[in-house]
């Protein structure tokens, strides 16, 4: 062995070694705010660590389940299916987390799957999955009966990059005031997980335009946390929540220059017990609000009180079972016309979480709620729904893709049918002029087109057959062409990146490439090359370019799926065969060793596929470690790179 190929083994072994280290660090810092429930800290560090190991199956649990305490719910769904589908093994809950993800990416059918499996599962103190089914089908019947409306972010005039949310609007809507974690909080404090301590800000309306948001005063906005809970109809009645005797009600008075000082709602408003969002009537007389006081129906239960003669507020009576329930009601929103009332609840038939009901007052009892329907309610938490007097708009916080940051405050404008279809013709046009004005655009051109001529190995006959371009990384299928008579086919890929190619003809074993695709500038690179394909019998093999593993362990990493499903598909299509998984490495390490790590990567595949439906009597695995090596161990990227492999083999069919 030469002096300089161990100079550079050895830099190989250092830069590995550190760069491990530095995995081992994000994620342990991530874990660290992962258990302290600071979950955007914990985010951050789980994908730094994902760009140092993209396909870790451990990272993608640790990911999807922080996801699912995120703003970001629907982002856990990609990562926690990869582990369902490599490692189901590594968390006992994994199905239900499933269930959690595909109920807020609105896949009511498959999040019904996943509890009903979970709840087969013999594990001792596992969350009762009933109430989440039944949020399931309820939410298939809200989708199929969408509300009239349309939802339009106030933009970021109003909005910032960070958290901005509980809406509160005068009757006639010419003030706003709402609470945000923007930077630039008074006392400049940040929590534990990075976000600014919140502020109360407010602007008005001016024509069809807000006044840019201003901190409503150095009165009420203190170094710590203040949060608006509710507004009289004339605008001078701020009333807030504090954090003090357990959370607590305030109010504050403009004086036509500045806000009082807030002071503290006496009792019986207050408890030492959590009081929390308010509302009251355009007449000052009564008073909505929500608190976990002892003697209610559940956790949160709506409250009203009315002012008595001598200007006190009365004993608060619990609006009862017809409006409370065992869980949680809030965030209570009495409208101008003083007997309809709005108000979350996480307690009755929803999409999940939170949703926002409305019940009307008959004179003599509250009716049963109704619930407000899709799309202003979603699987997640919705909270802050606020009707203007003319009941054609309202206002509430969401978490919505293409949104100025994490919330936002949102419009939602309540539309008949014929108003409805004249929005929907117009947004057509709309498109459709948009379409236009991006064909006469330049395009960028494909980062390259890759072409040839698909043959049979032994013959060179043309074959017919499906070519495909995955991504897998997202598992997205980038381009698929069929090869014509001659057996030629092209295929285009728009963006540069490490790809998966993969071409498949009735009666022969699959065949696997990986593309490595670079852009030339602005020009396309064209790629020509025949493919060979083997035809099915007993001794024919098939290196599976695209199945990766950890680094020195036999964990599948997430890259690897399509391949497996291809396997999979191939096997399902071609019930006879059956094949030996053939598992190899380079001579890197003691050959015992290597031995022992290429029969266990053998087996994970083969669990894999008996996991994913194929006969385990179909299956079997060798090792053979470096003992036979394709190319030369003394170059990486030409020769250890390619030993490391993993083969299918046909024993028969």
């Amino acid at each position: 062995m030469s002096k300089r190929f161990c100079i550079v083994l050895l830099l190989l072994l250092v830069s590995a070694q550190l760069f491990a280290q530095d995995y081992k660090k994000l994620m342990k810092k991530g874990k660290k705010h992962y258990d302290r429930g600071e979950i955007n800290s914990a985010l951050h560090y789980y994908l730094e660590a994902e760009k140092l190991e993209p396909g870790n199956v451990d990272l993608a649990l640790h990911i999807g389940c922080a996801y699912l305490l995120s703003d970001y719910k629907h982002y856990a769904l990609p990562y926690l299916t990869k582990v369902l589908k490599l490692a189901p093994q590594k968390d006992p809950d994994i199905r239900f987390y499933m269930g959690l993800a595909c109920q807020h990416n609105y896949q009511f059918e498959e999040a019904i799957e996943h509890y009903n499996a979970y709840a087969k599962l013999r594990l001792s103190n596992k969350p009762d999955v009933t109430p989440r089914i039944r949020q399931c089908q309820q939410g298939d019947s809200l989708i199929s009966n969408p509300v009239a409306v349309e939802i339009e972010n106030l933009g970021s005039a109003i909005n910032s990059p960070a958290h901005d949310y509980a809406p509160i609007i005068t009757p006639d809507q010419s003030v706003l005031v709402f609470t945000s974690r923007r930077e630039g909080s008074t006392g400049g404090q940040k929590t534990a997980d990075g976000e600014s301590f919140e502020d109360i800000y407010i602007c008005y309306r001016r024509g069809d335009n807000w006044t840019a948001p201003v901190q409503i005063s150095e009165n009420i906005n203190y170094d710590y946390h203040d949060a608006a809970a509710g507004i009289s109809a004339n605008g001078r009645e701020l009333y807030l929540y504090i954090e003090e005797n357990g959370g607590d009600l305030y109010r504050s008075v403009f004086d036509g220059s500045d806000w009082s000082e807030p002071e503290p709602l006496p009792d019986p408003i207050n408890t030492p017990y959590w009081e929390t969002s308010l509302s009251i009537t355009p007449d000052g007389k009564r008073l909505f609000f929500a608190s976990d006081r002892p003697g209610g129906q559940g956790d949160l239960d709506i409250y009203t009180s009315e002012r008595q003669a001598d200007g006190k507020w009365g004993l608060p009576v619990n609006l009862g079972p017809t409006i409370n329930t065992a869980g949680s009601e809030d965030s209570p929103y009495i409208h101008p016309d003083s007997k309809t009332l709005y108000f979350s609840s996480d307690g009755r038939r929803g999409l999940g979480g939170y949703d926002v009901f409305r019940s009307e007052w008959s004179g003599q009892q509250w009716q049963k709620p109704v619930n407000m329907g899709y799309p202003i309610n979603t699987p997640d938490d919705n909270f802050h729904f606020i009707m203007a007097e003319n009941r054609t708009q309202a206002y509430y916080t969401s978490v919505q893709e293409g949104g100025e940051g994490k919330a936002d405050l949102y419009r939602i404008t309540f539309l008949d049918e014929k108003v409805n279809a004249i929005l929907a013709a117009a947004k057509k046009k709309k498109e459709e002029a948009a379409a236009v004005r991006s064909e006469a655009k330049p395009v960028l051109p494909a980062a390259a087109v890759y072409s040839g001529q698909l043959l049979d190995a032994e013959s060179g006959k043309p074959l017919q057959g499906t070519l495909t371009i995955a991504d897998p990384q997202s598992g997205n299928i980038i381009s698929v062409a069929q090869t014509d008579e001659q057996g030629i086919f092209s295929l285009s890929v728009e963006k540069e990146g490490l790809y998966a190619l993969s071409a498949e003809s009735d009666g022969y074993i699959i065949l696997s490439r990986t593309l490595k695709i670079s852009r030339m500038g602005e020009k396309t690179r064209h790629m020509n090359t025949d493919l060979r394909m083997s035809a099915i019998k007993v001794g024919t093999k098939a290196i599976m370019a695209n199945i990766f593993f950890e680094t020195g362990k036999s964990n599948l990493r997430t890259e690897s799926i399509i391949e497996l499903d291809k396997i999979r598909d191939f096997l399902q299509r071609s019930p006879s065969i059956k094949i030996q998984i053939n598992g190899h490495t380079d001579n890197v390490g003691k050959a015992h060793y290597n031995k022992q790590l290429s029969q266990k990567r053998a087996q994970s595949v083969m669990d894999y596929l008996v996991n994913n439906g194929i006969e385990a009597g179909r299956l079997s695995v060798m090792g053979y470690g470096q003992e036979r090596p394709l190319f030369s161990n003394d170059d990486e990227e030409e020769g250890r790179a390619l030993n490391r492999r993993t083969e299918i083999e046909v024993l028969s069919f």
